[in-house]
């Protein structure tokens, strides 16, 4: 007959076991949220000569600034940013829409939500009713209203508008974007219905020195804008392809935790940061501009690259 394993020896089995536990939900962790390395070699990125040369294509007026309205804001520890230990800095996000304008015209990119939903999904704090009504009152002058992404935070300012019929001829969307809008994007099915998509296969100019630039990968849908201002300096604003150049400066992706819960391509996300960093590197004349991005878009308003609000052109007729 077996003798069963004495009390003493059970409980100094405790000890170890203990350890591997630990072990492993430790080493789980660090893959979920602090192990997000970018990929080395040469990056995925697109042709900035080409892109240059369709923007400036013609001789019309190229537009004379970019600006930055910001609606809401919001702070997470930086390890949610960008893949880290860091749980106690924390990170001021912003949620903005940008307009690109000319002397007579304008052009808006992205409309942030309303305050009902920031309360629900974005704690509540930090939100600017008459920013959020100024940029509401903005898309209504706009030639044309683009998104970076078809998430909420950058589409319900004008799915939500009680303007729709008014916006919906001037909403510009890829047939990526129109077929993988969210159901919280808040467009219903007679709004979707109304608008139509253009295929986003290869960088496309949409207005003079405004190019589209395909770069699904937070989404399936999402694009960068590039612009080229008529005082040669030229800014490209990347929506969620990071969240942060703290990204950019740490060579960090998002944590895999977050990008699994998006249904990020991670593939496609962390090359895309790869390619943004040589980019900065070697661009200087070319400010990257994340849209939750806030200490570095401050400086870029500093430098003269971006202004702070929208200027304010003739009413539409």
């Amino acid at each position: 007959m077996t003798t069963p394993p004495s009390a003493p020896r059970r409980r100094r089995r405790w000890p170890i076991v203990l350890g591997v536990v630990l072990a492993l939900l430790t080493a789980a962790f660090a893959v979920l949220f602090t192990r997000a390395p970018l990929p080395l070699g040469a990056p995925r990125g697109f042709d900035l000569n080409l892109v240059r040369t369709i923007a400036r294509a013609g001789d019309a007026p190229l537009p004379t600034s970019v600006g930055r309205w910001v609606v809401a804001r919001a702070h997470y520890p930086r390890a949610l940013v960008g893949a880290s230990w860091d749980f106690v800095t924390h990170i001021t996000m912003t949620f903005p829409a940008f307009q690109i304008a000319w002397p007579d015209h304008y052009i808006v990119v992205d409309a942030p939500h309303e305050r009902a939903t920031h309360d629900d999904r974005f704690g509540g704090r930090d939100y600017d009713q008459a920013a959020y009504d100024g940029v509401a009152q903005a898309l209504r002058g706009a030639d044309q209203i683009l998104f970076t992404h078809e998430h909420l935070d950058h589409v319900r300012g004008v799915s939500r508008s009680p303007h729709f019929a008014e916006l919906a001829p001037r909403v510009r969307l890829t047939q990526q974007q129109l077929e993988h809008m969210p159901a919280d994007a808040g467009f219903d099915a007679d709004q979707l219905a109304g608008l139509s998509g253009t295929p986003l296969t290869e960088p496309t100019r949409v207005a003079p020195g405004v190019v589209l630039i395909p770069a699904p990968g937070h989404t399936p849908g999402s694009l960068y804008v590039y612009v080229a201002l008529a005082n040669g300096q030229e800014v490209l604003l990347v929506g969620d392809a990071v969240w942060s150049h703290h990204n950019l400066t740490r060579a960090v992706g998002r944590p895999l935790a977050l990008a699994l819960a998006l249904g990020e391509d991670r593939e496609a996300t962390l090359a895309q940061a790869r390619a943004l960093i040589t980019l900065r590197d070697s661009q200087p004349t070319l400010a990257i501009v994340p849209a939750h991005d806030d200490l570095t878009v401050k400086s870029y308003v500093r430098a003269g690259f971006l202004r702070s609000g929208f200027v304010r052109v003739p009413a539409r007729p």
